[in-house]
């Protein structure tokens, strides 16, 4: 690898970064108007609220674990890569 495919690998894990942080620090609103509608005892708003709170916190953990894998894999050899295809295919995770 050299110095300006690190710089782009850098860069792009950064962008990815910054866009859970921005999926998390969006989730905080509903995270507190459902406290709000547990303390009035509405259910119901609650229940929602917490959901898309937990949607969006939930989304930017799978970009975290995906960028996480996608960092994994670039740093393998290319047999390795292989092996894991293999064992996609051996294990049932492509036809």
């Amino acid at each position: 690898m050299n110095a300006t495919e690190a710089w782009e690998i850098i860069q792009h894990f950064k962008e990815k970064e910054a866009e859970t942080s921005e999926l998390r620090d969006r989730a905080y609103p509903y995270e507190q108007a459902a406290t709000r509608a547990e303390e009035a005892d509405d259910r119901k708003a609650a229940r929602a609220l917490t959901l898309m709170a937990n949607a969006l916190h939930g989304l930017a953990n799978a970009i975290d674990a995906l960028s996480e894998a996608q960092a994994e894999l670039i740093e393998m050899e290319d047999e390795d890569r292989e092996s894991i295809h293999m064992a996609l295919i051996t294990y049932g995770g492509e036809d």
